[in-house]
């Protein structure tokens, strides 16, 4: 047998009621919830990053068809496009470049790509960059 629920007055009832509709559904802060895509995982930006100071074209291609960023950095910083650049390596600098890589970008020293292309003074690495030469 099912015991028979206790009688609310009225008054709790209307109480009750008024303050359901009151109250906003879900956590005060509620609002869109945004969905982050995952990072990929450490081993494919280190693996991005020794590709781009290798200059292995094939390898950054297929990693960045994999959805590893163009321009997640390392722990210093430093994006794949400045590793390249400092490897001296225009191909991977122009196929990164060809996938969105900033040149204004800063690392943690405060230096972008652009900068580290200017210490270099490479007319090639301007041409992949695809600015005009800055000396």
């Amino acid at each position: 047998m099912i015991a028979p629920l206790p009688m609310l007055s009225a008054l709790t009832l209307a109480l009750t009621l008024a303050l359901a509709q009151a109250a906003p559904a879900g956590p005060p802060d509620a609002g869109p919830i945004a969905v982050r895509p995952a990072l990929p995982a450490l081993d494919e930006i280190e693996k991005l990053h020794a590709a781009a100071t290798a200059g292995d074209t094939a390898a950054i291609e297929a990693l960045l068809a994999r959805g590893v960023p163009v321009d997640i950095p390392d722990p210093d910083g430093e994006t794949a496009l400045m590793k390249a650049i400092k490897a001296n390596r225009p191909e991977a600098v122009k196929l990164l470049r060809r996938h969105g890589a900033s040149i204004s970008v800063k690392n943690k020293a405060g230096r972008s790509a652009l900068d580290m292309a200017a210490d270099k003074d490479d007319d090639a690495l301007y041409e992949a960059l695809g600015v005009a030469e800055s000396r």
